[in-house]
């Protein structure tokens, strides 16, 4: 999520609400933050970029351009006391995350967003936003964590929340899988969701020795697996999720087959390039292969699936980095905060249709080229 720190003026605890960059009536204003040069009073919080002024709460001294380009009327931001400002709701983005907890029962070995201890806020914030929220709002929502279904009884009572404020609106659910081995806690979180959300699960090998070595905890495949099957047999869509490191690179078009002759059933299946921080920068040397080098074993693996009629997609490569044969199965699933171009792209007759590449990764591929002739769209 979009973030950023100032200096506090007043604020004596966590403000959560809708940005406005014009004057409300006074009535309405505790519900609003406002952003602009001037504070001013009755409003939750202020944010500037100036000093705020006696009796005015609020941050003040944020940069220009974090108010300029990253808030807009009808986001819903997290002020903490400190003066930390993240955007958890962009309102006008397609699909937005809510982060359920930080904590998770695996330790991937490619894992950007490193375990940390679960903060009970998180799942109370998530619901308030939820709260906060139309239908008309809502394009599409994701689940994410840590493992969201840690949470147990808070993570049922979400998905039933979204089942009945936010019908039929476009959801996922990213998680590992793990905890859906136990049947009954798979079926309460399958009635709660009534039907409307995808569990994408991670499933990093067709083996359980390289998919544990990645995930970095013993039994895990053996759960994942099982924890499939049985929202298979509760009639859940699964989608299954495959990030390539050098691990598993070779190994795509096996798992391709392993995953038509044991989970037909599935939704849809995504391979995915990494985003390097976190853990996965923690674990650079074991972890690294250039994306060009395994593009074409991902095309490979990908038209393995829809030759038999199993929907499929690549997440987060960067089309040069593909064979053309592969590009339509590339999508652009890089969430608009951390998206970026690098300057060799500038050139490139085919950026707008690009995943583009993760401008939070410590490392890019070296093979980054402008494509210079037009996509023949005959």
């Amino acid at each position: 999520m979009k973030q950023s720190k100032g200096t506090p003026f007043g604020l004596a605890r966590t403000v959560l609400a809708r940005v406005t960059t014009t004057p409300k009536s006074f009535l309405s204003r505790r519900n609003y933050v406002f952003t602009g040069d001037e504070g001013a009073y009755g409003y939750a919080a202020c944010l500037s970029s100036n000093k705020l002024g006696p009796g005015v709460k609020g941050v003040g001294n944020l940069p220009h351009e974090f108010l300029s380009l990253d808030l807009q009327d009808n986001d819903i931001v997290l002020i903490s006391p400190a003066g930390e400002v993240s955007v958890v709701w962009e309102a006008g983005s397609r699909q937005n995350s809510l982060l359920l907890t930080e904590a998770c029962d695996c330790r991937c070995l490619m894992c950007p967003q490193p375990p940390k201890k679960h903060d009970p806020a998180l799942p109370k914030i998530a619901r308030n936003i939820l709260a906060m929220l139309t239908p008309e709002e809502v394009e599409g929502l994701c689940l994410t964590g840590g493992e969201p279904s840690l949470l147990r009884d808070e993570f049922v009572a979400i998905l039933e929340m979204i089942r009945i404020r936010f019908k039929d609106r476009p959801t996922v659910l990213l998680t590992n899988g793990k905890n859906f081995s136990d049947f009954e806690y798979a079926k309460r979180c399958a009635i709660a969701a009534g039907g409307q959300v995808i569990f994408c699960v991670s499933l990093h090998a067709d083996n359980d020795r390289d998919h544990d070595r990645i995930v970095g905890v013993k039994g895990s495949f053996a759960k994942t697996v099982k924890g499939i099957t049985n929202l298979a047999k509760l009639r859940v869509p699964i989608e299954i999720r495959f990030v390539v490191n050098r691990v598993n690179a070779g190994q795509m078009g096996r798992f391709a087959d392993f995953v038509y002759r044991n989970f037909p059933f599935v939704v849809h299946v995504a391979f995915m390039a990494m985003e390097i921080r976190g853990l996965a920068d923690e674990n650079i040397d074991t972890i690294w292969i250039d994306p060009f080098d395994y593009g074409e074993q991902m095309r490979h693996a990908a038209n393995q699936l829809a030759l038999r009629g199993v929907p499929v997609s690549i997440y987060n490569m960067p089309l040069c980095l593909l064979p053309r044969a592969g590009w339509d199965f590339a999508r652009q699933s890089i969430s608009r905060w951390k998206n970026s171009l690098v300057e060799t792209c500038a050139p490139c007759a085919v950026k707008e249709q690009c995943a583009g590449v993760f401008a939070t990764s410590s490392r890019q591929s070296a093979y980054l080229r402008p494509v210079l002739e037009k996509i023949d769209n005959g």
